[in-house]
């Protein structure tokens, strides 16, 4: 019976070992990527500020384009926020694409984070509207906004329709952009419910929380093409515990797996042991 156990035992020291292993690696694989995407994770290198303009009569490409749906009001609205490099000298002219016919609530400058934008506050809005015009080509309606005081521009507006699909999960909520020109980064984002879970380990997770305390999500497409269209599909689990939350979304099925690998394992032996 003693070697039973200690069967028993060695099976389980193996399974965790593994498990733990596996934890750590992707642990230590998921902290460098942060540190990539991070700006904060490593020194920044020195920056040599080249005042650059785009030639004239072409837009200032964005190096971050933000496309985020919030179930906002009793409605679903869209905010789409274009950043141009800080290099970028003001003021600068850039474009942003909505659907045609599409009514535009609100459109201003608001902060790109850097320290020589005159604006102070975090994502502040300034008061007085960019000169801008807007013209229509295809089916999209082209916003051109002179930059004057940012090197970050805001656009809101309702959207048409409900982005929420069905799917095997609780919830999923599916959108596309198509970025007039190339971007860095675009990213689609949107806020999920309250103690709820991200299943893709490639949606990650932003700063800042949605109009309701919602936590907030965006599938990130790196070098995006100008004209090609980019969906993202964003499922969640709801009902989940805030250390659920915080777990990668591979080690709660990993810990089942492993479990079940040690019951497995106890069972054969305790048949084998039943039999002698």
């Amino acid at each position: 019976m003693s070697r039973f156990f200690s069967k028993i035992f060695l099976l389980i020291v193996l399974v965790l070992s593994l498990l733990f292993a596996s934890i750590a690696v992707a642990g230590a694989s998921e902290a460098d990527t942060d540190s990539e995407d991070d700006p904060s994770a490593a020194p920044a290198p020195a920056v040599e500020h080249l005042n650059i303009r785009a030639p004239e009569g072409v837009a200032s490409p964005f190096s971050n384009l933000q496309y985020t749906i919030l179930y906002w009001g009793g409605e679903w609205v869209v905010t789409i926020r274009g950043i141009i490099a800080e290099d970028f000298i003001l003021p600068a002219t850039v474009e942003i694409g909505v659907p045609t016919g599409t009514a535009v609530d609100w459109i201003g400058q608001v902060d790109a984070g850097f320290n020589d934008d005159p604006l102070v506050a975090p994502m502040a809005p300034i008061e007085v509207l960019p000169p801008y015009s807007v013209y229509t080509e295809g089916d999209t309606d082209i916003y051109t906004v002179i930059l004057t005081d940012s090197h970050a521009v805001q656009l809101e507006f309702p959207f048409n329709g409900d982005p929420r699909v069905p799917t095997e999960e609780d919830g999923a909520v599916q959108f596309s952009y198509t970025p007039l020109g190339d971007v860095e980064e675009l990213w689609l984002a949107t806020a999920i419910p309250a103690n709820s879970a991200v299943l893709d380990p490639e949606i990650r997770e932003l700063d800042g929380l949605g109009p309701n305390g919602e936590l907030s999500f965006a599938r990130t497409f790196y070098d995006a093409v100008g004209g090609q269209e980019y969906t993202a599909l964003i499922e969640y689990r709801t009902g989940v515990t805030e250390v659920e939350q915080n777990l990668a979304p591979w080690i709660l099925p990993s810990l089942i797996g492993g479990f079940a690998v040690i019951a497995a394992g106890v069972f054969i032996l305790f048949r084998r042991g039943t039999k002698k």
